[in-house]
């Protein structure tokens, strides 16, 4: 029987040898019971089982992809749940406060890393900013370690604050919109602008933040004045959505000012609700005519 690794010598190798040895003994025990009814050719059948089992048990340390959030990070609390991630506050190791946000699943993994590869090209004093991002093959776990903005979503500050006045909400404004400004010079589109995707603190500065959904365009927003990306894929939160969203004829990035238009209405009115989206739709298709 093969020994069990001590547990200095990490938890993931010593849980996974203690697997390989009870399937050692068993074939230990098996083998054994062969040799004494066969002879030589029970003895045979021992030493190649446990010689193939000794391969099987490097193999599997040597590839086994984990990896141990708390060896770099001490977790503190959870901060938030959403519906394909959690955030929780941690500290690194050089006792800096950091965010992590983490999502179990191949699809979670698959926006976790879309969120990760686009915030890395964002430098912008309004969006969230990140760090890193690590996946635990083992758990099907995968983090993303950003910065932590410490205060409140948008939607919650209201509920708790009400409406804000014409001058807090023009600071918001141009804040929001500056956020957008640098999404769309490197050709992103967000597509979920919404309160509850804006942090804001006491100072009232905000962080636009949850970049799943957001896609790069194929090419870049040269042209200020002209919204030039193409999308077709029918996202973004139902109530928040901009009209167009809703034609399955493509929509621009330009959906993202909208988004700005229900954080501003939010803002004034403390919420945003149908009745308050119907009369957005009613204005805009005056607009139009």
């Amino acid at each position: 029987k093969m020994d069990t690794k001590s547990e200095a010598a990490g938890h993931k190798e010593f849980s996974l040898q203690k697997e390989i040895d009870l399937d050692v003994e068993c074939l230990s025990l098996n083998s054994l019971e062969g040799s004494q009814n066969n002879g030589r050719l029970g003895k045979r059948k021992f030493s190649l089982s446990l010689s193939m089992t000794k391969e099987m048990v490097q193999f599997k340390l040597n590839t086994s992809k984990g990896y141990d959030l708390k060896k770099d990070y001490h977790i503190i609390e959870t901060l938030g749940m959403g519906t394909y991630a959690y955030v929780r506050l941690a500290k690194n190791k050089a006792g800096k406060q950091v965010a992590i946000k983490t999502s179990r699943g191949t699809t979670s993994r698959a926006l976790l890393k879309n969120e990760y590869n686009l915030l890395k090209r964002l430098v912008d004093d309004n969006i969230i900013r990140v760090y890193d991002y690590v996946e635990d093959e083992v758990k099907n776990e995968s983090y993303l370690i950003m910065e932590y903005f410490e205060g409140t979503t948008l939607d919650e500050y209201i509920d708790e604050n009400g409406p804000l006045s014409e001058e807090d909400t023009r600071g918001i404004a141009i804040q929001v919109l500056s956020a957008i400004l640098s999404l769309h010079e490197l050709g992103i589109a967000h597509r979920d602008i919404k309160p509850q995707n804006v942090l804001i603190n006491s100072l009232k500065e905000i962080k636009l933040i949850d970049f799943n959904i957001s896609k790069s365009g194929s090419q870049s927003f040269e042209q200020k004045e002209k919204f030039t990306l193409l999308f077709y894929t029918q996202i973004s939160s139902p109530l928040y959505c901009a009209p167009e969203l809703k034609n399955n004829i493509g929509y621009t990035e330009s959906i993202d000012i909208w988004g700005a238009g229900t954080i501003l209405f939010s803002c004034l009115f403390g919420s945003f609700t149908s009745l308050s989206l119907n009369r957005l739709k009613s204005s805009s298709e005056r607009s139009e005519c």
